[in-house]
């Protein structure tokens, strides 16, 4: 482990930062499809320790060995089986055709997961598409679209150029690397932003650490946590001018990067927080260890009450909750939309992860709902089901 003196802050390069909270033996990936119990309670650890920039407010774990994190075919963190989320990636793909006006033209997706953003852009726009991901499954076609092109592997923009390209987008990558400023100065080489290039990227909210004491947001696989200020610092660095925002209900925060962007937005001074500032924040991420111990005795009550309850999400949140808080058997199982993830078991705790029809045979009286935005869904679908639970939300 590195000594904490050799520890830089990944959004500013800075030394100055305060641990302000530790989750110790927590699984090294949550995302990952495991098809046996046995073998999902014995899923590798890791160590966090959640520190604070004093100078960008970023978050970061300064115990992440990068080592221990492997993606591969079994990893899948798909969200396009929500009709929300689709609908989400629906107007995203469509904003970003009409502002750069990308019809017929060539665009280059880092991260692709599966491709089903790059479909879309080949779709909706007539657009040549190419991906890279080492998750990415062999065998899955976007349609057939021979206009879609994936890799499996991983672009390291240290080992060579990007392939030439009118767009670029990096969604939800940053946020996994030992190292985002190294990657995105290698991205800001390829990206010539002056010669009608764009660039578009997306992350996590950190501020919901701040906002809603959101500790179910914090996993290994995320050693950074991005907030406005440090996501427009990292992009200064790179030398890249960008236009930073929220979207999707102020879960994601995304940096977009073209020559009409004449500065560097957002919110990126680099001005130290204040005292004041620093020690709010520093209490309110402190005060997720309450939040963790309030949950412990809700469903502490349900069991004791011989209530049945199931958690909703099978995702990072629902990993990181059930890990947290369930040790007793308190959770009968795991519902989520995501075939893929159905028949397997959460990792960590074991938990059998099920369809949302095989509800009627649980028949909870508690639904744990992981995510706000799915809440009109879920009980269309408890309602189509014929089951009438109360929802509870972390």
């Amino acid at each position: 482990m590195k000594n904490r003196d050799d520890i830089l802050c990944p959004a500013c390069g800075g030394r100055d930062y305060e641990p302000v909270l530790e989750l110790p033996g927590v699984p090294i990936l949550c995302n990952v499809l495991i098809p046996e119990a046995a073998k999902a309670l014995r899923v590798p650890r890791g160590e966090i320790r959640l520190c604070l920039c004093r100078d960008c407010s970023h978050l970061f774990n300064d115990r992440f060995m990068p080592d221990l994190v492997v993606y591969g075919p079994d990893y899948e963190n798909s969200l396009e089986f929500s009709k929300v989320f689709r609908m989400f990636a629906g107007r995203l793909a469509r904003r970003l055709i009409e502002k750069y006006g990308l019809r017929g033209k060539k665009i280059l997706e880092i991260g692709c997961g599966q491709g089903e953003f790059l479909e879309l852009m080949a779709v909706l726009g007539g657009n040549r598409c190419i991906g890279f991901d080492p998750a990415f499954q062999d065998g899955v076609e976007r349609r057939g679209l021979r206009t879609v092109s994936i890799f499996k592997q991983g672009f390291d923009p240290s080992r060579g150029a990007l392939p030439a390209a009118d767009f670029v987008i990096c969604r939800h990558v940053l946020e996994h690397l030992a190292d985002p400023a190294d990657f995105l100065r290698g991205i800001a080489k390829a990206v010539d932003v002056m010669k009608g290039m764009a660039f578009y990227m997306e992350v996590p909210n950190g501020e919901g650490l701040f906002r809603k004491q959101a500790v179910w947001d914090i996993i290994y696989e995320h050693p950074s946590h991005f907030t406005r200020t440090s996501l427009a610092v990292i992009f200064r660095r790179a030398g890249l001018p960008a236009d930073i925002s929220e979207t999707y209900h102020g879960r994601y925060l995304y940096a977009r990067s073209s020559a009409a962007v004449q500065s560097f937005a957002g919110g990126g001074t680099g001005k130290r927080l204040s005292a004041r500032a620093l020690c709010s924040r520093i209490d309110r991420i402190r005060t997720c260890g309450d939040n963790v111990s309030r949950w412990r005795n809700v469903l502490e009550k349900c069991r004791g009450a011989g209530q049945r309850t199931v958690l909703w999400g099978a995702g990072s949140k629902g990993v990181t909750f059930a890990n947290l808080v369930s040790g007793n058997g308190e959770i009968q199982c795991v519902v989520d939309v995501n075939p893929r993830k159905q028949g397997m078991f959460l990792p960590g705790v074991g938990l059998p992860i099920i369809p949302p029809s095989s509800l009627r045979r649980v028949s909870p009286r508690f639904v744990i709902v992981m995510n706000r935005i799915y809440e009109r869904e879920i009980r269309k679908t408890l309602e189509h089901l014929g089951l009438t639970p109360e929802l509870l939300f972390p």
